[in-house]
């Protein structure tokens, strides 16, 4: 990627407005940063709930139709009581028509901002969307601290059985159950235990295993971010690589191409380029002034306010997180950390002074919840296998979950039919701009977003996605790849 390249050049899309999507993805980055660094992540007086949910109704005005749905806290054993979960729709069930439960990612992200803007499209569908706050989230916090914060109270099956409680008390006979990200672990527990309850399992950036699981992905992680920051000019990596040596800098711009991944796929990364090369270019001698220009330019575009306002809604809920990980999903493993770091222009995997990699969760989390010898992934996905329609969406860059899991569990979880698109130089949850570019009904883009209505509604009447369907998406530089079984 030669150096005078400019945004726009090589993703038609973006010439589109759609570079407004992307222009949040290092703010709310130094927002993150910022709060982990000032200890701010989990430091606010605990609140069940329906407090919290109260507090955030502003963030809630399209859950026109919502509830709180009394579950049990260990479904083995029912003397433990009852906890409640809270779900919500955008308009009355209807049992006439399809059904589908959204499952959030994280773990530990809240059902209030996450795929709210694929809703306004799918609506038009006329199906029933139902969300929900997975049991410790947000809405349903349960009414204790203590209970919060129990590593019992936590399981992706009781998530699955959470959901299926809800579909039950709305009169659903059968559902799509859809996850995206880690959303896509209850996802597939549930058309596991309650095939004869699903319609089609719909998942979105793949989770096949945990942390232990991925670490097999990090090689392929540094390959791809190292081309990435080969790309940039040889004065502004020597540069980049002088300020990557202050203490706590190393990770930086590790993390920053792969969050620029994650959100955008290689879109994102055309807009953090642009961004380095307008602000360490060497017109400005001093490093530390060119880094603060960098971190300004960045912060000029104001900051959507669900992520801003509300620690809630900042991305994810650091006990669920925390305890999800370290159980379930190989957080424990001291050989399995994924952090990179930046040394003398090469991306490489930072190491304890033992040799091992460098993984947070085992140092300084696990140990909070007593989860420091959980061991590998409990959950791998090929345990859980269905008859059901299995449909797959998957970025080809995705930083979060990596096109490995997706191949793992496409070849091991369906038994039956299967269909798996994959989006090319894509991030995470690519659907999202698929489904919004061509919101309206002007755009030059509209025939990517029906074309996307169109899968969607083919995965909620459960029929086979076919290479004709799939041929509307390739539009305006869009690229696809398409395969069946």
């Amino acid at each position: 990627m030669e150096a005078s390249r400019r945004l726009g050049t090589k993703h038609p899309l973006l010439k589109n407005g759609e570079a407004k999507k992307v222009r949040t993805i290092l703010g709310i980055l130094t927002i993150f940063l910022t709060a982990l660094a000032r200890g701010e992540m989990g430091s606010l007086p605990y609140e069940d709930g329906k407090a919290l949910c109260n507090r955030i109704s502003q963030n809630r005005t399209s859950e026109v139709y919502n509830g709180f749905l009394p579950v049990p806290v260990d479904y083995k054993d029912p003397s433990q009581g009852m906890t409640e979960i809270y779900y919500s729709l955008s308009r009355k069930f209807d049992p006439t028509l399809p059904t589908v439960i959204f499952f959030s990612g994280g773990p530990g992200g809240a059902s209030h901002w996450q795929g709210w803007k694929n809703w306004q499209q799918v609506n038009s569908l006329n199906i029933n969307v139902v969300q929900f706050d997975q049991r410790g989230i947000a809405c349903s916090r349960p009414t204790t601290e203590i209970m919060y914060k129990n590593p019992q109270f936590y399981s992706s099956e009781n998530t699955a059985r959470d959901a299926n409680e809800i579909r039950k008390s709305l009169g659903a006979n059968k559902i799509t159950a859809y996850g995206t990200s880690y959303g896509t672990v209850p996802a597939t527990i549930y058309a596991n235990l309650f095939e004869s309850s699903t319609q089609s399992l719909f998942l979105e950036g793949v989770e096949y295993s945990g942390m232990d699981f991925e670490y097999l992905s990090t090689q392929g992680r540094i390959r791809l971010i190292q081309k990435y920051f080969d790309s940039l000019p040889i004065d502004i990596r020597n540069r980049l690589s002088r300020i990557s040596k202050r203490k706590g800098m190393d990770s930086f711009l590790p993390v920053l191409i792969r969050m620029a991944l994650i959100g955008e796929g290689e879109q994102g990364w055309e807009l953090v380029r642009s961004r380095l090369l307008l602000s360490m270019n060497m017109n400005q001698p001093n490093d530390d002034l060119a880094f603060t220009d960098f971190i300004i330019s960045s912060n000029r575009t104001p900051l959507p306010q669900s992520v801003d306002s509300d620690p809630v809604h900042l991305g994810t809920d650091d006990v669920v997180n925390g305890i999800l990980f370290c159980k379930e999903l190989g957080g424990s493993v001291k050989d399995s950390g994924q952090t990179l770091v930046l040394k003398d222009n090469k991306i490489e995997l930072s190491r304890n002074e033992d040799g091992t990699p460098t993984n947070s969760y085992v140092s300084t989390i696990c140990p909070r919840f007593g989860l420091s010898n959980s061991g590998p992934s409990t959950f791998v996905a090929s345990q859980y296998p269905t008859n059901v329609p299995v449909y797959y969406i998957q970025g080809t860059v995705d930083m979060a979950t990596p096109p490995r899991g997706t191949m793992y569990h496409y070849k091991s979880v369906p038994k039956g039919s299967a269909y798996m698109l994959l989006f090319i130089n894509a991030g995470h949850v690519p659907s999202q701009f698929a489904l919004t570019a061509g919101s309206d009904e002007h755009s030059p883009l509209r025939p990517l977003t029906l074309a996307t209505l169109n899968l969607f509604k083919k995965v909620f009447e459960a029929k086979p996605w076919t290479q004709l369907d799939v041929a509307g998406l390739n539009t305006s530089g869009l690229k696809t790849s398409f395969t069946s079984k």
